[in-house]
């Protein structure tokens, strides 16, 4: 892993709040390094924030902020050796972007413009609601915890 990088708006305790849990669960614990500027873009309580913030190995997590009067946004993108994988439009699809040689620049690698995936959100959404229901009502374990 080479570096993260996060955007999201409604306020750093709403989607700021699910895009750390994200990016911990993928690349473990993070250490805040800075924050900048809070802005008010839905809920006068809640700022999005921007943030830097890095993982135990030194790997750089960025996370930007957008303003939600524009439109919806939360995505992430995981830049590797090998290529990029980001989850766009809150995990309603995912890409993956490999390395190619360059079209215009001879001798540089460059990324392709990926597939899209679906992110199977709503399958995924379904699955989790059920099991938490089978777990509370038939005593289920958890398929995740």
């Amino acid at each position: 892993m080479r570096s993260a990088i996060g955007i999201y708006n409604k306020g750093v305790l709403n989607n700021g709040s699910h895009l750390v849990d994200l990016v911990q669960m993928l690349l473990g614990p993070l250490m805040l390094l800075s924050a900048g500027a809070p802005s008010t873009d839905h809920w006068h309580d809640d700022p999005t924030v921007p943030a830097l913030l890095q993982t135990r190995s030194g790997v750089p997590v960025t996370l930007n902020p957008a303003h939600a009067g524009d439109y919806a946004v939360f995505e992430l993108q995981l830049f590797t050796e090998r290529g990029m994988v980001a989850m766009e439009d809150g995990g309603a699809g995912w890409r993956v972007r490999r390395i190619v040689a360059s079209p215009h620049f001879k001798g540089y690698a460059v990324l392709d413009a990926g597939q899209r995936a679906s992110g199977e959100y709503h399958a995924s959404t379904l699955a989790a609601v059920t099991n938490l229901h089978d777990a509370l009502t038939r005593g289920a374990a958890l398929a995740s915890t």
